[in-house]
């Protein structure tokens, strides 16, 4: 906001504005303002300085009271009854001044009546009140107005745009200034208040308010500037357009925007000057890929690609399951495998596993697009027998095995030294073949003829261990005769 001012503070009042002290006249006071659709100006000639002034006081008389020193007293007293004695012997009665009641001087002493006289008797003599003057306030001058200095500059003028105080100012004689509007091109509320200081309700016309509003001043029109740009998502599109003004007081031409989609015209849109236009656009799912352009007076401005497969491509589950066996050992492997891709998901399925029969587990097979696979292991109890695995995706079997559990050798007991014994082999008979039931002929009646070959075998062994044995006998003896 510029504010131009001119201001001229006289502290001297030359001629015959001020005679002897004198105040000019309402008429000397010039205030003055209005407004044009770019600034405010005010003007106020005439004006009147302050003057020194002196503080107006009153006297006020002192003011005093009467205090109580000491508090007056009342006297303590009481009354004494003169008695006589009535006694007959005594030579003359005797008297008594006593409280009433008193009934002789002793035990003994009798016939004691009052003589009907009385007396007061001061205990503790009556205290006079003494007081004194006491001077609260004393005689003294009170300030009515106090005393006020010279001011130069007691004036002051306010100018205020649209509710908010723009410019204050302080002048003496006289002022004059303008304040520009921040936005001329707008229309605006406005007011001037001048406050002299010897006209503070105003009554005199010399405090005073001008007040308006104003209109916007034209703007010069200029070239419309296009400017596009293109928002994208997926399967969305948002075109917005605008034609801002470049300078201050300048108004744009209007232009026309022609938007193509897929090279096709679609629809036109126009823009005023300081608009902002945005057109939406929305494709079908899987549609292809999409392009928007625009244009202005044969002026491409904005381009922009729109896909359109916006939602997942859902795979069908494929189960994938190897059952690996070994001796008392069975593991399952599972995978669900689907072909990665963009927005393409796998669907997850359930296997149960079934171990001699039982439903042993329930497996979630979650889709993988990299194959990774989840296992399953089950061991089997040495010589438990054989074991039965089978894998189910709902009915559908999709790996079965067998599982041994005789895994660990046989142990083989130790044997006695062999003893050297001598056997006779009886000459073999020969028999007319004779077919034994279930059994081919092998031209012996031995039905079994490699169980005598192996007999045969192990004679022959013992006997080579029992001459071994008896010649290291004989060495033995040898050595030693």
């Amino acid at each position: 906001m510029r504010i131009l001012l001119s201001t001229l503070a006289v502290g001297v009042i030359v001629g015959a504005s001020v005679i002897g002290g004198t105040a000019l006249t309402a008429s000397a006071h010039v205030p003055g303002a209005s407004a044009t659709c770019s600034a405010v100006t005010f003007t106020a000639d005439t004006y009147q300085t302050k003057p020194e002034t002196p503080a107006a006081t009153h006297e006020v008389p002192a003011t005093d009271r009467t205090v109580v020193v000491t508090p007056a007293t009342p006297a303590v007293t009481h009354v004494e009854y003169q008695y006589q004695s009535q006694t007959p012997d005594a030579d003359q009665p005797r008297t008594a001044w006593e409280l009433d009641g008193w009934d002789g001087e002793t035990l003994q002493d009798t016939g004691w009546a009052k003589t009907g006289q009385s007396r007061v008797v001061v205990d503790t003599p009556a205290i006079q009140e003494v007081t004194e003057s006491v001077v609260d306030l004393p005689a003294h001058s009170e300030v009515v107005t106090p005393a006020s200095a010279a001011d130069e500059t007691p004036n002051v003028v306010t100018v205020t745009i649209d509710g908010t105080v723009v410019h204050t100012e302080n002048f003496g004689v006289s002022v004059s200034g303008t304040v520009a509007f921040s936005d001329q091109y707008t229309s605006h509320d406005w007011s001037v208040a001048f406050t002299a200081w010897d006209d503070p309700t105003g009554s005199l016309g010399y405090t005073k308010t001008y007040s308006g509003t104003t209109s916007g001043c034209a703007p010069t029109p200029v070239q419309a500037s296009p400017k596009g740009e293109i928002s994208t998502g997926c399967g969305v599109a948002d075109v917005h357009l605008s034609n801002e003004a470049k300078d201050e007081g300048t108004v744009n031409d209007s232009y026309t925007a022609a938007i193509h989609t897929d090279s096709e015209p679609d629809r036109t849109v126009v823009v005023a000057s300081g608009d902002v236009a945005t057109e939406h656009y929305t494709f079908v799912e899987d549609s292809g890929t999409h392009t928007i352009t625009v244009t202005a007076a044969g002026t491409e401005i904005a381009h922009g690609t729109v896909q359109t497969d916006c939602q997942p491509n859902v795979k069908p589950a494929n189960p994938h399951t190897n059952l690996v066996v070994d001796c008392g050992v069975g593991t399952v492997y599972s995978s669900n495998d689907f072909t990665p891709g963009f927005h393409n998901v796998g669907t997850a399925y359930v296997e149960d596993i079934y171990v001699d029969g039982v439903n042993t587990d329930t497996i979630d097979v979650a889709a993988s697009g990299d194959g990774a696979a989840i296992s399953k292991s089950y061991s089997f109890a040495e010589d438990s027998g054989n074991h039965t695995i089978v894998v189910k995706v709902g009915d559908q079997i999709v790996a079965q095995g067998t599982v041994t559990s005789d895994c660990q050798p046989p142990v083989v007991p130790p044997t006695n030294p062999p003893t050297t014994t001598t056997t006779t082999v009886p000459p073999t008979t020969t028999a007319p073949p004779v077919e034994s039931a279930g059994l081919a002929y092998t031209g012996t009646n031995d039905p079994s003829p490699a169980f005598m070959v192996a007999g045969l075998l192990m004679l022959l062994g013992l006997i080579g261990v029992g001459s071994s044995t008896v010649s290291r006998l004989r060495t033995d003896r040898g050595a030693r005769g």
